[in-house]
């Protein structure tokens, strides 16, 4: 009997530092400098060495003025905001701020409305005015992730207190913020072909193990399992493997009575966007002694573990326990 490990994917994501719980209220940092001029800084992490180098630009655009209160006045343009701009406060939660920008995004776009200033993913933009600004950026694809910027509002002096009740009470002239990774994923076929099948022996059944790593992690693991009552071909499809992990394939049993044909064991890379297909074969062997296998998928739910046995797992592996 074989116990299936748990499988797991795992996908990094770096938030836009932007207005996600931030409550515009002074509270004892005292009124806002309105006279004071900004800069916004849009970091690009250490590891991303990929965009080092590339002119990825990033455009700010002023949605509303700011008193010296925190109270808002939309920028032209922008006026259907003027509502939930008013409406601020120290209730207002993260989702509402999603909102918002979402409504500052469309209104963007269906206005066409000029940038206050566009400059280059890690770069800073100087000499803004006080304000609330979208930021907006186009997202860049690299062989293997998305690097994608969501639409955010970013206040103009900012107040980190709002997300952090432990930072200082002062108002934030230079800002800072960074970008959010998202990986691509590709897809994973493997087809078997039983090429002889002994009626007497009965159902056969091979087992797989899959690992999958990309930069020295493992990004994947799991056992499945086909069941052939005849001869033919069939397919396990797993449609969500991180782009660039390169994914080993073993058949660590091949049924009794039947012996692999070629490599037991394959290797390669997952392609963003594509699917990997590899191939294996098996052939009867001879002999007469049958067996049969299980593969125990386990699963963790309302505080206890449990499993559910599996002979097949051909078709979409996506969606089990």
């Amino acid at each position: 009997m074989k116990k299936k490990r748990p499988r797991f994917i795992l996908t990094f994501t770096f938030l836009l530092l932007a207005l996600a719980g931030w409550k515009r209220v002074a509270f004892g940092a005292g009124e806002i400098d309105t006279g004071k001029l900004c800069t916004v800084t849009f970091r690009i992490e250490e590891e991303y060495t990929e965009l080092k180098g590339q002119e990825i630009p990033v455009a700010l655009y002023k949605v509303a003025e700011v008193d010296p209160y925190g109270r808002y006045t939309p920028a032209a343009g922008y006026e259907s905001l003027k509502a939930p701009l008013q409406n601020v406060s120290s209730a207002t939660t993260a989702d509402d701020w999603k909102t918002m920008a979402e409504q500052a995004a469309s209104l963007q776009e269906t206005g066409s409305l000029e940038a206050a200033r566009t400059v280059n993913l890690g770069e800073t933009a100087e000499e803004l005015q006080t304000g609330l600004y979208l930021v907006r950026v186009e997202p860049v694809e690299s062989e293997t992730c998305i690097y994608q910027f969501t639409p955010y509002l970013i206040a103009l002096p900012d107040n980190e207190r709002g997300r952090d009740e432990e930072a200082e009470d002062a108002w934030i002239y230079e800002v800072s913020v960074k970008s959010e990774l998202t990986d691509r994923y590709g897809s994973l076929e493997v087809q078997k072909t039983l090429v002889r099948y002994n009626q007497t022996l009965g159902p056969v059944t091979c087992i797989f193990q899959i690992e999958g790593e990309k930069d020295g992690r493992l990004v994947y693991s799991d056992v499945v399992s086909v069941t052939f009552d005849g001869p033919g071909t069939r397919s396990i499809r797993i449609p969500r493997i991180a782009a660039g992990a390169r994914v080993t394939v073993t058949e660590v049993y091949s049924g009794a009575g039947y012996a692999a044909q070629g490599a037991s064991s394959q290797s390669a890379a997952v392609v963003a966007d594509s699917t990997l297909s590899l191939f294996f074969s098996n052939d009867y062997a001879g002999g007469t002694g049958g067996g049969t296998s299980v593969v125990n998928h386990f699963y963790y739910e309302n505080d206890q573990w449990n499993y559910v046995p599996e002979t097949d797992s051909t078709g979409e592996q996506e969606g089990r326990p």
